[in-house]
């Protein structure tokens, strides 16, 4: 029996320290590196290999990005590779790639509870009034009996001024309790110092021979706000008369009947 040692042999007859000059079969290293723990052997071409890192299962560190053509890439993966979770979401090309970003609009909340969850929410109501579903209102009471001025020039209408609105599409309601005991013909108007959202005329000629109470009600179109904006009611007269907090007539005479609703639907 023939007992070999080969710590006295030449080092091309070992594998994993051959050099060049000893190959082994034709097949040479490309390099003269010793094997390491995590290493395999792998073929870089028709005659010569190399000792490459093999990562242990689960590291999830090489990220695989896509290539033209399936199986067109020539270079080797990690046993580990990790496949992108999302392509894509939609697209009318179809060939849509790359990272997808969220970016929150119109009220819509997105957070992050736990890494790799998305938790999108709905708009929350806005405004003084309350609502829901994305619908919010925003009201406001005259603050006390107001008196017209007979100088044909507009005037603010106490109390329903300052009223701030958010950007959005709105619709505003106006209720106004006058008393008077004359003939009139007043307008009210809905606007934020620059633009007039809606506005209606009152002409009361008919003979009046005592104090009168009236009710009157308008309402605008839908408009847009593209940023926030302070709201007045205001009053044009050529004649003095009051406007009211309270209603002269009526079953509960502590609801207040002058105010101003807006109604936010987008």
């Amino acid at each position: 029996m023939k007992i070999t040692d080969y710590s006295r042999s030449s080092p091309g007859l070992i594998l994993g320290t051959a050099t060049n000059a000893n190959a082994i079969g034709g097949v040479s290293f490309s390099s003269n590196a010793l094997p390491t723990p995590g290493t395999i052997l792998v073929a870089i071409s028709s005659n010569m290999f190399e000792w490459r890192d093999a990562l242990a299962f689960g590291s999830n560190t090489n990220d695989v990005s896509s290539v033209g053509t399936m199986g067109a890439s020539a270079s080797n993966t990690r046993a580990d590779h990790v496949h992108r979770g999302v392509h894509s979401i939609s697209h009318t090309s179809n060939t849509f790639y790359g990272d997808v970003t969220l970016t929150a609009s119109g009220g819509l909340g997105i957070t992050v509870p736990t890494p790799g969850t998305l938790n999108l929410s709905a708009p929350t109501s806005a405004g003084g009034g309350g609502g829901g579903g994305g619908v919010s209102t925003v009201d406001q009471d005259i603050s006390a009996d107001f008196t017209t001025a007979s100088d044909n020039a507009w005037h603010d209408i106490t109390g329903l001024t300052g009223i701030s609105l958010a950007d959005g599409t709105w619709i505003c309601y106006v209720d106004i309790e006058t008393a008077h005991s004359t003939h009139y013909g007043p307008v009210f108007r809905v606007w934020d110092g620059t633009t007039v959202y809606a506005q209606a005329g009152i002409l009361e000629s008919s003979p009046i021979t005592s104090a009168a109470s009236t009710h009157w009600h308008f309402n605008s179109k839908p408009f847009v706000l593209g940023g926030s904006a302070t709201m007045a009611v205001q009053v044009f007269s050529d004649t003095a008369f009051a406007i009211k907090k309270y209603p002269l007539r009526g079953a509960d005479t502590t609801v207040v009947a002058t105010h101003v609703t807006f109604l936010k639907i987008a």
